[in-house]
């Protein structure tokens, strides 16, 4: 309340005029102050808004980003920080909400009382909040991109208690998204170029080698697979087989490598889903005869993929969390050659020290050999020492059998199992068991002249297993 004090008052005489004077008359004075701006008040402070902000929040891309227009994120994961610091001797009371994002139709809400600051120190206050699960709209309702609303108040809490306040007591308030991790995003995300280089390695003659290789009827096929909601544009730059053996090397080329590879994603519709884009590569088309028949260790490739490529600018994209463009996933040769012979080969250390040979009577060594090879093949496997001399030949050229194949000659059913035994006297399973560290196996597998399809992941395994007879005192 102000108080004032009239300090004189002249009136106009009645130039010795008698003037009756109702007493019911009064003078009545109106004080107006205006445009006052205090620097500080002391006061005690009723309930009061000392800031209410209504605003946008705006993502901002820059550099080869800066034509990405998002309209939604669905958050994985990531959270928001409020951070207050204030040094104002009352209580203050701070609210934070987000309605752009919601759960469930509710949206963010951050409210909390906080303590008053002391004469030299500012209370500070810090409280993140939970995104995981909230869906955000970044088009305020439908008239904008990458842009989200936020609004924040700060009231002066009723204390009772006199306070003071000058110009130099403030409300600092800063907001933050931090580590936000979408599971899906829908808008345009923008056109650029991707190189991708890199190397497949080659495992199908691993270990082993081939002769007479004639792979007459080679195909290949090269596939890409698009989960994410846009489409690109792959440029095959080179594609090269080596021979890591003789360093000799093949650079793939042909009709599917003249021009730039359309690779479409799926639509808007199809969120979850993947679209495969396949080249199909024969020696009728490029020169893969040649390079099938370089036995490449390992394949180099190196590609540009361009995304958005051809598209309306600010068409919608999409993308979910475990979203992949697979450039070059990879290079499987089912081989249609023949061969007089293909070997592979392995050695495996070996440990008998277990068997008490004092009982022994005699007994048995079995190789359990499976087999992903669609035909049949011969195996060898031979006993050494740790010096490298030979103990004993376990199997000298015994067969095993090929796997079944899918209908057409595809991809095997599932491996072919195949036990191969060879007994043993006493005393040349005590030479076995004292002397033997060393396997080495290896496999002769044959076409017989016949086109075979052989896939570059097939193998062949083994396991050798000893079934001994003891004498019982």
């Amino acid at each position: 309340k102000l108080k004032a004090e009239m300090l004189n008052l002249d009136i106009l005489g009645s130039e010795g005029q008698p003037v009756p004077i109702d007493t019911n008359d009064y003078v009545e004075v109106t004080l107006l102050v205006k445009n006052l701006k205090a620097s500080e008040a002391t006061a005690i402070f009723p309930n009061q808004t000392v800031s209410e902000v209504t605003e946008d929040l705006v993502y901002e891309f820059s550099g080869d980003q800066s034509d990405i227009a998002l309209k939604q994120v669905q958050v994985r994961s990531g959270f928001i920080r409020a951070e207050i610091v204030s040094t104002i001797e009352d209580t203050i009371e701070f609210e934070y909400a987000l309605p752009s994002a919601t759960s469930n139709g509710q949206s963010p809400l951050i409210r909390r009382k906080i303590l008053p600051a002391s004469a030299d120190q500012p209370a500070h206050f810090t409280e993140v909040f939970d995104l995981s699960g909230y869906t955000i709209d970044l088009t305020k309702r439908g008239d904008t991109v990458n842009t989200m609303e936020q609004t924040y108040r700060i009231d002066l809490v009723y204390s009772g208690k006199l306070v003071r306040i000058d110009l130099q007591d403030s409300v600092y308030a800063r907001f933050q998204l931090v580590d936000i991790v979408p599971d899906f995003v829908l808008g345009y995300l923008g056109q650029g170029t991707v190189a991708v280089t890199g190397a497949e390695r080659l495992h199908i003659f691993e270990e082993g080698e081939v002769k007479g290789v004639n792979f007459e009827h080679a195909t290949a096929q090269i596939s890409f697979i698009n989960s994410i909601g846009m489409n690109v544009r792959a440029t095959l730059n080179s594609l090269v087989g080596i021979n890591l053996g003789n360093n000799r090397l093949v650079e793939l080329q042909g009709i599917p490598f003249s021009g730039p590879i359309e690779i479409p994603g799926p639509g808007i519709q199809e969120v979850g889903s993947e679209v495969t884009t396949s080249i199909s590569l024969t020696p009728s088309n490029s020169n893969l005869r040649e390079m099938v028949n370089l036995l490449p260790d390992e394949v180099h490739y190196d590609l540009n993929v361009d995304y958005n490529a051809g598209t309306i600018p600010f068409a919608d994209n999409f993308a979910l969390y475990n979203s992949s463009l697979t450039s070059f996933l990879d290079l499987e040769i089912p081989i249609f050659g023949t061969t007089q012979g293909i070997s592979l080969g392995d050695t495996a250390e070996v440990d008998f020290s277990r068997a008490d040979i004092s009982r022994i009577s005699g007994g048995s060594l079995r190789l359990v050999v499976d087999s992903d090879f669609p035909v049949m093949a011969t195996v060898y496997a031979t006993l050494f020492d740790q010096n490298g001399q030979l103990v004993s030949k376990l199997i000298d050229g015994q067969l095993v059998e090929a796997a079944l194949t899918e209908p057409g000659g595809g991809r095997i059913l599932q491996p072919v199992t195949s036990t191969l035994e060879k007994s043993f006297s006493r005393e040349e399973l005590e030479q076995i068991i004292q002397r033997a560290s060393k396997l080495a196996i290896s496999y002769s597998v044959h076409t017989s002249g016949e086109a075979v399809r052989l896939y570059h992941d097939y193998k062949i395994r083994a396991k050798l297993v000893g079934q001994f007879q003891y004498s019982v005192n």
